[in-house]
C-alpha cells in the first residue's frame, strides 16, 4: 500500500526566488533549481498529501505533479510516510555564545599592528575564524612570529592571503605543516593560476592567483564560486547579514571597522578596546540586515547561500540596503550577466 504523504527531509529547505526557486540541502551542501510552483507546494502544502493536491489541479497537471515528486524522491530530498508528524522541521534559530565569531586583519608595508593585543581581545570576544590579508610581501619569519601568537588561543581557523614572493614561496608552502589551524593559503600576484592543494580530507587549501590584490577594494565579489551551503551559514544568512554579522575588522592603518572596505572607523586599535566597540549599537546595526531586506536580493533564490557586501552597494532607497555592487545576477531574468 502506497504511503500517503510526501515529506521533505528536514535538511532540505525550499527557497523562493522571483523566476525560480531552490531546494537547499544543508547537510550535503548542494542545491537544485525547481519551479516556483513546486516551491509553493512544498511550503504551503507540506507535508504533501499528493492526492489532495491533485484534487485542486486540473487533470492535465497531474503528470507534471507526479514528475515533481519523482524528481524530489530521485534526488533524495524527501520520502513517503503515513506519519508526517514524526518528522519535525529544523529549528533555524541563530545561536552563538561568541560576541564576535570572525575577524579580518589587513596588512601592508606601512602597517604596525600589535598582534598580541589584537589576538588577546579577539580571544576574549570568542572569535573562532580569522582572516589575515597581506597586500605587500611579508617575510616568512614575520608570519611565523605572528602565527605562533595564536598557539595558546581558541581561534580555530586562519585564512592567509599573501603576496606571491619568489624569495619566500617555498617557505609559504610549509606554513600549513607548522600551523595546523591554517585552512586556506592564497598567494595573489602569482605567475599563474593553479591549485597547489585542495581543501579535502582536512588539508589546508593552497591556491595561487595571478590577480594582483593591492588593497581592500578587491573585496565584495559575488559569484557562484563563493556560494556557501551548510546549516550554520544558511541559518546565519536567514537571520542576519551573511558577511558582517559578528565580524570585526582592523584595516591596514589600524582602524577598527565592520569591514576594511567601509569608510566609517570606530577608532584605532591602539587607542580603543575592541571589547568596548562591539557593545556599541552603531557598530552592530549592520549585523541584522539580512538578504530578505536588501533590494533585489530579497527576490533572489540564492540569497541564503551567497555572500553579501555592504561596503560596495548599488544605490537605491539607501546604500545600507542596496544590492551588492559587484553582483551580476538578475533574479528577475534568472541570468548572470
Amino acid at each position: 500500500m502506497n504511503k500517503r504523504f510526501f515529506v521533505l527531509y528536514a535538511c532540505c529547505i525550499p527557497v523562493k526566488g522571483f523566476t525560480r526557486s531552490l531546494v537547499c540541502d544543508v547537510q550535503r551542501g548542494s542545491f537544485k533549481l525547481i519551479p516556483n510552483e513546486l516551491e509553493q507546494i512544498l511550503t504551503k502544502q507540506h507535508p504533501c498529501d499528493v492526492e489532495a493536491i491533485k484534487a485542486h489541479h486540473a487533470a492535465g497537471d497531474h503528470e507534471t505533479l507526479d514528475e515533481y515528486f519523482e524528481f524530489l524522491t530521485t534526488h533524495e530530498y524527501g520520502f513517503w510516510t503515513d506519519h508526517p508528524e514524526r518528522f519535525p522541521a529544523l529549528d533555524l534559530t541563530y545561536q552563538t555564545a561568541s560576541s564576535i565569531t570572525n575577524a579580518i586583519i589587513d596588512v601592508d608595508q606601512d602597517s604596525h599592528h600589535d598582534y598580541e593585543l589584537i589576538f588577546d581581545q579577539l580571544e576574549f570576544l570568542g572569535c573562532k575564524d580569522l582572516q589575515i590579508r597581506c597586500y605587500a610581501e611579508v617575510a616568512t619569519k614575520e608570519l611565523e612570529q605572528m602565527l605562533r601568537k595564536l598557539a595558546s588561543r581558541r581561534i580555530k581557523s586562519v585564512e592567509l592571503l599573501l603576496k606571491y614572493s619568489n624569495l619566500y614561496v617555498e617557505q609559504y608552502y610549509q606554513l600549513p605543516l607548522q600551523f595546523g589551524r591554517l585552512v586556506s593559503l592564497v598567494l595573489h600576484t602569482s605567475p599563474k593560476n593553479r591549485v597547489i592543494q585542495s581543501a579535502q580530507e582536512g588539508h589546508c587549501q593552497i591556491i595561487e592567483l595571478q590577480q594582483a590584490i593591492s588593497d581592500e577594494t578587491h573585496c565584495g565579489q559575488i559569484s557562484p564560486l563563493y556560494f556557501s551551503l551548510n546549516l550554520p551559514t544558511f541559518i546565519e544568512a536567514k537571520n542576519h547579514n551573511s558577511c558582517l554579522n559578528r565580524k570585526i575588522s582592523i584595516d591596514k592603518a589600524g582602524n577598527i571597522k565592520n569591514c576594511p572596505s567601509m569608510t566609517k572607523s570606530f577608532g584605532h586599535v591602539h587607542e580603543q578596546s575592541l571589547l568596548d566597540i562591539v557593545q556599541k549599537e552603531d557598530f552592530k546595526k549592520l549585523w541584522n540586515i539580512s538578504k530578505d531586506e536588501v533590494e533585489i536580493c530579497q527576490d533572489c533564490e540564492f540569497r541564503y547561500i551567497c555572500t553579501d557586501c555592504r561596503g560596495y552597494t548599488k544605490k537605491g532607497s539607501g546604500s545600507s540596503y542596496g544590492k551588492p555592487q559587484k553582483c551580476t545576477y538578475d533574479p528577475y531574468k534568472g541570468e548572470w550577466e
